[in-house]
């Protein structure tokens, strides 16, 4: 057998620059089509985030307060219950809170958010219960296009701060559900900004999360009635993290799932309380004030907006 030569003829080298050049171009296109797919996905979000704040959020909620209620089951059993409440306090702007446990948890977890009119401002506080009472964990503030977060270290009662201008597809937390219900009614995929309350800020500069929130398909039920798809997944600190939310025809919630195979379906306050007899009075206890409640004075205030 003629021993192999380790030089390559005119013609070889002719075909492997071709190959060469062809694997560049291929690369070269794949980022690009990467970000262009990026790029139209911001712009999604920021029209779909510009035609709530031109609609006002009085078109997502009522006046009145409104409160919906979830059983948690997992493997066919019930672990845990959320409520959610939000309405419209007496100057205009829209209040909330999100109570959720589950689990093991000695105490819920809860969320509570302010939004003006247009969701061009709002303020964020997520609680933990210590040995003193339910303590702010992190607090986000929207003002004057900027975001301000403070996390407390609640050990040391260390606090920790960042500041960053806000971006253009910025998601506001108590936003959620209305961008969830938007991107169903249009069919849409849009990737939006927003902070996760344990990732780190280092040197005082915000890190942004990243939602992708897009439309996974539309089952019609019958004549008029259907039911949308819209998945969530999360980019970043939080990457793996998704859910997928069901919504009827009239953007209404039927079930919300996540990758672990938890599922969240609507309930009455009844059908809460009787499996969790303490559900209600968390709600109670955790409502911030201005609310349209009749005892809604009697309920602490934990949303006045920081100074910048």
């Amino acid at each position: 057998m003629k021993e192999a030569s380790g030089k390559t003829t005119p013609r070889q080298r002719a075909i492997l620059g071709v190959l060469m050049l062809g694997l560049l171009l291929a690369t070269v296109g794949a980022a690009w089509l990467l970000e262009s797919s990026s790029s139209r996905r911001v712009r999604a979000a920021a029209e779909i985030l510009a035609e709530i704040r031109k609609e006002g959020l009085d078109s997502f909620w009522p006046a009145e307060l409104e409160v919906h209620w979830y059983l948690a089951q997992k493997d066919k059993r019930i672990i845990g219950w959320r409520a959610a409440a939000a309405g419209r306090s007496q100057n205009g702007d829209f209040l909330g809170v999100d109570v959720d446990m589950q689990g093991r948890r000695q105490d819920p977890v809860c969320e509570q958010w302010r939004l003006n009119a247009d969701a061009t401002e709002g303020a964020y506080t997520a609680l933990v219960r210590t040995p003193l009472g339910y303590r702010p964990d992190t607090d986000i503030t929207l003002q004057r296009g900027s975001v301000k977060v403070v996390q407390h270290n609640l050990p040391n009662y260390q606090r920790l701060q960042a500041r960053s201008p806000a971006p253009e597809n910025y998601l506001p937390e108590g936003l959620l559900e209305p961008v969830v219900r938007r991107v169903a009614a249009a069919g849409a995929d849009a990737q939006f900004r927003l902070v996760f309350n344990d990732q780190p800020n280092p040197g005082g500069v915000v890190q942004y999360g990243s939602y992708r929130i897009r439309h996974l398909g539309r089952k019609t039920q019958s004549e008029g009635s259907w039911v949308d798809r819209v998945g969530v997944s999360a980019g970043g600190p939080r990457s793996g993290h998704a859910l997928t939310y069901e919504l009827d025809e009239k953007g209404r919630l039927l079930l919300v799932s996540t990758h672990q195979g938890l599922r969240w379906t609507p309930a009455s306050e009844v059908e809460v309380t009787r499996v969790f007899p303490r559900a209600s009075d968390y709600l109670l206890e955790l409502m911030p004030r201005g609310l349209p409640r009749p005892d809604a004075d009697l309920l602490p205030d934990r949303l006045e907006l920081p100074d910048p």
